[in-house]
């Protein structure tokens, strides 16, 4: 049985990379919070605002914003994708190709 007060569900956004010369080496984060189920193992080291790894709706690899923990039951968890993994960020930095996480623009 599964308790009430463990977190199975985090709410992230995606970590777009801007385009266009004006906005080169910045990053955003995508308006539409998404659902994925986390492990058990994984919630120890997850807080709000840190980077995983998840996968978009084409299979691939993609960094997200952790925005919200959840706990649903397990009939509503069943239908959301997992976390494949949590990123801890050595001195709040991150590279994402050539760019750093410390320069994000929150888009609300």
């Amino acid at each position: 049985m599964l308790n009430s007060n463990l977190t199975n569900v985090v709410v992230v956004k995606f970590l777009k990379t801007a385009r266009g010369k004006k906005h080169r080496g910045k990053l955003y984060l995508y308006s539409k919070p998404y659902y994925f189920k986390i492990s058990p193992k994984l919630v120890t080291d997850l807080m709000v605002n840190q980077v995983v790894l998840v996968k978009d709706i084409r299979g691939k690899e993609v960094y997200a914003v952790v925005q919200e923990m959840l706990s649903l039951p397990p009939k509503q968890m069943r239908i959301h994708k997992p976390v494949l993994k949590v990123i801890t960020l050595s001195e709040g930095r991150i590279k994402l190709g050539q760019v750093k996480c410390d320069r994000i623009m929150y888009n609300n």
